[in-house]
Formats: structure tokens, C-alpha cells, sequence
């Protein structure tokens, strides 16, 4: 339980580092967290596999890597795109 404590938190720190924003940080955070019980939801109903393992814990750290990337992307593309404009 801690180590996805830290992993949130680490998560968080780097977002805002790389968006230079506490608040477009902490939305995509709080984004990627609800994402979580929303692909359980999916997962358990949707799909209907019942079984969960204990592989499945990891769950969280991969969408906190996915979604990070995400928002990485997105903000890079946003950076570059503002270049280019202000270049023409």
C-alpha cells in the first residue's frame, strides 16, 4: 500500500514538474486515478472475468505509467505546436 502511496505522489511531483502546472498536474492525476476503478468496472462486467490474482495489484503502477505518458505526450505536442506557430 505504500509503495502505491509513493508512486501517486512520486506521479504527481512529476507531473507538475514536466507541465509547469500544479493544477493541469493535478487534474491529469486525479483523471488517471478515477480512470482505475472505471477499468475495474469495465474488466468485471463488461468483459465478465471473474478471477482476480494477485498480478492484477499491479494494475495501478501501469495505468499510472500509461497515463503519465499520456499526459507527457500531449503536453509536448501542446509546447512544439506553439513553436511552430510562433515561427510562421
Amino acid at each position: 500500500m505504500m509503495f502505491s502511496l509513493f508512486s501517486v505522489v512520486f506521479v504527481l511531483f512529476d507531473l507538475v514538474q514536466h507541465t509547469g502546472s500544479v493544477f493541469v498536474g493535478s487534474v491529469s492525476l486525479c483523471q488517471i486515478v478515477v480512470s482505475i476503478p472505471i477499468a475495474l468496472l469495465f474488466y468485471r462486467y463488461v468483459l465478465q472475468i471473474t478471477c482476480y490474482r494477485q498480478l492484477h495489484s499491479l494494475m495501478i503502477f501501469i495505468i499510472l505509467g500509461i497515463g503519465a505518458d499520456d499526459v507527457f505526450v500531449f503536453s509536448d505536442a501542446l509546447r512544439q505546436s506553439k513553436e511552430v506557430v510562433s515561427a510562421k
